[in-house]
């Protein structure tokens, strides 16, 4: 091959090896796009949506119960983004890819681009402009939007929202305001409040302020106290309530000081309860101890310990039924349940089957309310058999007062289902009761049983019964529809 040859062979062999190269930078560049969204977007959680948890930007860590900033986890514009070709004309580059009305992950990361580019060079109006060029209203857009203005803001918070105070509410200009405040709620929080406070509009006031407050309740509710004479005085209740609970998350000492010191008891009573359940989702031992020992909440620890064994028993059921057994309430008022009793209705709504597999373990004195409980689940599920089965594991005194109220639900709830259902009953006891919640049904009603089936159901009375219906239900008092109306 003479050296011409040999150097077109040399040529064709580098085309090939920098089209393979190409085309594995491209595939390459694809498939971190499809599996690594999140390294193209910081401010994205998710590889579809953008998340508006201010907290992504300006992430607040608790350290010992201090606030630590991290302002170096906010990327600066543009870090982390594909870099992408902008012309001298942005609003063109813009318009050219939302008119297809879909925008892919590609798309947005050089939307962003685009926008980011624009404000750097013209100022926050342009997003405006850009906005108006969309024809209906955009998710997707109204996002590239709010991550390019939450980068703007973290490096001047109060420089943007002044620059952003000129621009129309109704076409952007909320949207971008909401973001700034976002980020400075999480930088400087009282600087914001103090600037959002001094506006003229009243609407525009309370706006920024409840952006304001979502954020800083979660990263410094403990500051959000310190504060409160700075907030209107008919939020101020709610708004102390909400820091509680968020401050009981990362300091519950402080969040139990607060309470005592709320003046209300009703208040007192319910930020308790609420502290108590949300406590006990993330370690119930903990809360347990709490609700179990602390003197300055005796007068409501029925109800502290009932939170938390309920919040146990959803997750855990035999660790709660233990629980219920091993204490006991004190001072109950009358008809009040104890713990296993709301272990086991606790259960009935989750998991009957558990619930039937669990409430022989209740207190002698807790069976009743505990049988009539999954009972009642049983009759609302239709398995009649097995609710009327259930009251076999009674005592005879507790037999007759279960199918007692079994048969009187039933009656009210499904009075056609009982009448064909009682000859199905073989237990007489059940029967009777059946008998006589109808016979019951019929005389306020008068319209529900013939007269040969009112003989027939007294005929299925046990003696208590029977004299309870002549006593009762009088025939001669029985109301006769056809007469009256």
């Amino acid at each position: 091959m003479d050296s011409k040859g040999t150097l077109i062979h040399k040529f064709r062999f580098y085309i090939v090896l920098l089209l393979i190269g190409c085309v594995s930078g491209v595939l390459g560049t694809f498939l971190v796009l499809q599996f690594l969204p999140n390294q193209l977007d910081p401010f994205n959680n998710n590889s579809s949506t953008l998340t508006t948890d201010p907290t992504v930007i300006h992430d607040r860590e608790y350290l010992g119960g201090k606030v630590e900033n991290r302002a170096s986890s906010v990327p600066p514009p543009g870090a982390g983004l594909e870099r992408y070709a902008v012309s001298d004309d942005p609003l063109l580059d813009w318009i050219e890819i939302v008119s297809d009305q879909t925008v892919d992950l590609l798309q947005r990361e050089h939307l962003i681009q685009i926008a980011m580019t624009a404000v750097e060079s013209d100022g926050l109006h342009v997003l405006i402009q850009f906005l108006s060029e969309v024809d209906r209203e955009w998710e997707e857009l109204n996002q590239v939007v709010s991550t390019v203005v939450r980068v703007k803001a973290s490096t001047s918070p109060q420089d943007t929202f002044e620059q952003a105070l000129s621009l129309p509410l109704n076409d952007g200009g909320a949207l971008i305001l909401n973001e700034i405040v976002k980020v400075w709620s999480s930088i400087n929080p009282e600087t914001a409040l103090a600037t959002i406070n001094a506006l003229e509009r009243n609407d525009l006031r309370v706006l920024l302020r409840d952006t304001l407050l979502d954020v800083w309740i979660v990263t410094d509710p403990a500051m959000v106290l310190e504060n409160l004479e700075d907030f209107p005085e008919r939020i101020q209740a709610d708004l102390r309530h909400r820091a509680i609970v968020s401050l009981r998350e990362h300091s519950p000492g402080d969040a139990i000081t607060q309470i005592l010191e709320t003046t209300k008891e009703i208040d007192r009573y319910k930020l308790a309860i609420d502290l108590a359940t949300d406590w006990a989702l993330e370690d119930s031992n903990a809360a347990l101890n709490w609700a179990l020992s602390d003197p300055d909440f005796a007068e409501m620890r029925n109800y502290l310990v009932g939170n938390v064994i309920l919040v146990i028993a959803s997750e855990q059921p035999e660790k709660a039924m233990q629980i219920a057994l091993t204490h006991t309430k004190q001072d109950k008022i009358e008809g009040e349940y104890d713990y296993d009793t709301m272990v086991v209705m606790q259960l009935a709504t989750q998991n009957i089957d558990q619930a039937l597999a669990m409430v022989s373990q209740v207190k002698e004195s807790s069976k009743m309310p505990a049988y009539s409980t999954i009972g009642f689940s049983l009759l609302d599920g239709s398995e009649y058999q097995r609710a009327i089965d259930l009251g076999n594991d009674l005592s005879a005194s507790d037999k007759s007062a279960y199918f007692e109220q079994l048969m009187g639900l039933w009656s009210v709830n499904e009075p056609q289902t009982l009448i064909e259902w009682i000859d199905r009953i073989s237990l007489p006891e059940a029967k009777s009761s059946a008998a006589r919640a109808l016979i019951g049904k019929d005389w306020f009603r008068g319209d529900l049983l013939t007269a040969q089936q009112r003989e027939f159901f007294k005929s299925l009375l046990t003696k208590q019964d029977a004299q309870y219906v002549r006593e009762v239900y009088p025939d001669e008092e029985r109301r006769r529809v056809t007469e009256t109306e």
